[in-house]
């Protein structure tokens, strides 16, 4: 005896959804477009003039930070013109000094593998190329910073570039 397989019902087709808040201009994210302005509290929804979530919103800023160090167009430690990287003295971890442009440098792809895996030779590096008094300013804004960020802010300061530097 054999058992007939039963096939499920077609699905209907949904309707789109119609969400009550904008949401990000990326393709497939669905998150509300939320950018925090102002004082420090729980995030607004807006009409974000850059269109994006948080997530997105931060890649972006990275993104454009990142090409604006590397436009630079060389090693700042080896002069070498290939495989440049964005490398900060104080990590990315704290958003205080992420996107500060003295708190990060033009790199090739070896100099910032050799300053990543040796931090004390990275931290003499960094108050030799900062100065000392630089470099401990730069230490408390990063540990004075109490988020959120004004993402909006951060993206005006660095434009978007047209031409992509090879990485």
């Amino acid at each position: 005896m054999t058992i007939a397989r039963k096939t499920p019902p077609p699905r209907k087709r949904s309707k789109p959804r119609k969400w009550k808040s904008p949401r990000c201009d990326k393709r497939g994210c669905h998150r509300p477009m939320t950018v925090v302005t102002g004082d420090v509290g729980a995030p607004a929804l807006v009409n974000a003039p850059i269109g994006l979530c948080l997530t997105h919103a931060k890649q972006e800023a990275d993104r454009l930070f990142s090409l604006a160090i590397r436009s630079i167009g060389r090693c700042a430690r080896c002069d070498k013109t290939e495989g440049l990287q964005c490398s900060h003295f104080i990590s990315r971890r704290y958003l205080g000094t992420r996107w500060t442009r003295l708190n990060a440098e033009c790199l090739c792809l070896g100099c910032h593998k050799f300053l990543t895996e040796r931090p004390i030779e990275a931290r003499d590096r960094a108050r030799e190329v900062l100065g000392a008094t630089v470099y401990e300013e730069l230490e408390q804004q990063a540990r004075r910073f109490v988020g959120p960020v004004d993402y909006a802010e951060v993206l005006a300061k660095y434009p978007p570039v047209t031409k992509e530097v090879s990485a």
